[in-house]
């Protein structure tokens, strides 16, 4: 009869703590106090919107508390009324269930109604798409175990006791990160320098375990399988496969320092502390280990919230930020924030694996970059001038913060003037005779939505000022003949 107890009970305590959003009031907590803490620390803020901001937060974590601690009370009643239900009997639930044995029992009968509850209460059409497509059911179930932060750290320790001592030396190197607002070209950018042979990178394969290279690389390999490339959900002509490098390391950010840039409504700058930079160094140095490669090569647009961070940990670095024409790569922003909206619809699993990688630049749950804790939103995103505005606020805060490492590389130039941009890439980042991409096209130039005449002057004068920066690859100021 207990054992029946411990499995029902179990089940009903998943399912309040699940609709009544527990996990998600602890998160809010944990977020709300650490950007507090955070926000009394900000040098570039007034003491009066501090004072403001942070009685703000202590509202609000107190609401979130008060959910909180309900919800754990609504989420432990089965257990509690099980237990005084059997209390005259012969074998008392509540006994039961506080010794060893009913405790790994019940979590256990937790966790794996947890697993099989979508399958359960899912509909027909819900578990018909579940076993089509790029992911089956059950490697929906997988990514939703290994991306949880619990299991993600835990898999990232057990990584780092195991690989961590024989990893390289990571600090040292002309590691390389791309990055930038999305659509910048930079995924064609990463792939032409990967293509070199020089860099070891995340690729798909390192999904969803994507903490532990080494642990999970080992236990693919034995079930390897070739996978042809298939057009990626951006639909915009780039394929991808298995072994294609993409921008996987942001689970590592979301893990150990999630708190500190997401936020429900936008993504803000961040500063590491020593805890995190030792061990990205320590991440990227198991990924070189599972590579077998001596650099590492990063595309991770969210990394302009860090770049401070980035050049610290790595100061032999480069870090190379692509821009597009203010209206064209604002047209192909707005164009993907509609079409990606329309796919999170249909496919929720696309929405949750983009939370997951911490990709909020479109969509559904699109959140912006935002530098300045003052500064506006740039209004609608259902509007052209929102994209150009956005736009505006990213490369604006980009030239004013490069750090020294940092090169800007402007696609048209890349695209159209290669073997100039390409020789002043390859010498700066020690490419040796890489030869130059002889397949890069500029994306066809598009007809764009009217535009106010502020944002439009502020757009082109941005523009013409990343153009004229004395980091910019293949510039007026050619890096080429000063790189260390």
């Amino acid at each position: 009869m207990n054992w029946l107890l411990a499995l029902v009970t179990s089940a009903a305590f998943v399912e309040i703590f699940i609709r009544l959003g527990v996990l998600t009031r602890a998160q809010e907590v944990n977020r709300l106090s650490r950007r507090s803490i955070r926000t009394i620390g900000y040098k570039r803020a007034s003491d009066h919107w501090k004072e403001k901001a942070v009685g703000a937060y202590a509202v609000r974590m107190m609401g979130a508390s008060l959910l909180l601690g309900l919800g754990m009370v609504v989420a432990v009643l089965p257990f509690l009324v099980a237990g005084f239900a059997t209390l005259n009997t012969t074998e008392p639930y509540l006994h039961f269930v506080s010794g060893l044995v009913g405790i790994v029992a019940c979590t256990a009968f937790a966790i794996g109604y947890a697993m099989l509850r979508p399958s359960i209460f899912g509909s027909s059409e819900t578990k018909a798409k579940a076993s089509e497509g790029d992911y089956s059911g059950s490697s929906k179930m997988l990514h939703k175990l290994a991306l949880n932060p619990a299991v993600a750290e835990m898999s990232f320790d057990l990584e780092r006791k195991l690989h961590g001592r024989d990893a390289p030396d990571a600090a040292r190197g002309r590691h390389v990160f791309v990055c930038g607002l999305a659509r910048a070209g930079t995924t064609i950018l990463m792939r032409e320098l990967y293509a070199t042979g020089e860099f070891g990178s995340l690729t798909y394969r390192d999904m969803p375990f994507v903490l532990a290279p080494n642990l999970w690389r080992g236990l693919w390999q034995k079930s390897a399988k070739k996978h042809a490339s298939a057009a990626r959900a951006h639909d915009d002509g780039l394929e991808h496969g298995f072994d294609s490098p993409e921008a996987l390391e942001e689970v590592f950010w979301r893990i150990q320092a999630g708190g500190d840039y997401l936020e429900k409504d936008r993504l803000q700058p961040m500063d590491a502390n020593e805890e995190t930079v030792d061990a990205l160094r320590a991440y990227i140095g198991v990924i070189l280990k599972a590579t077998g490669k001596p650099r590492y090569l990063s595309k991770n647009n969210n990394s302009i919230l860090r770049l401070g961070s980035v050049a610290k940990a790595f100061p032999e670095s480069r870090i190379l930020v692509p821009y597009r024409d203010p209206r064209q790569h604002a047209f192909s922003l707005f164009k993907q924030h509609r079409h990606f909206q329309q796919m999170h619809q249909e496919d929720p699993f696309a929405l949750q694996y983009m939370r997951w990688l911490a990709h909020h630049e479109f969509g559904a749950d699109h959140r912006p970059f935002r530098f300045q804790p003052e500064e506006e939103l740039p209004g609608n995103p259902e509007s052209f001038d929102y994209w150009v505005t956005l736009w505006c606020q990213v490369y604006e805060h980009l030239l004013a913060h490069l750090p020294e490492t940092a090169r800007l590389v402007s696609y048209e130039r890349l695209c159209g003037e290669t073997e100039l941009v390409w020789t002043a890439l390859a010498d700066d980042l020690i490419l040796g005779n890489a030869p130059a991409p002889d397949n890069l096209r500029a994306a066809q130039v598009a007809e764009t939505p009217e535009l106010s005449d502020a944002v439009r002057v502020r757009a082109e004068t941005c523009h013409q000022n990343l153009l004229n920066s004395p980091t910019n690859m293949g510039g007026p100021a050619n890096l080429a003949a000063t790189s260390a």
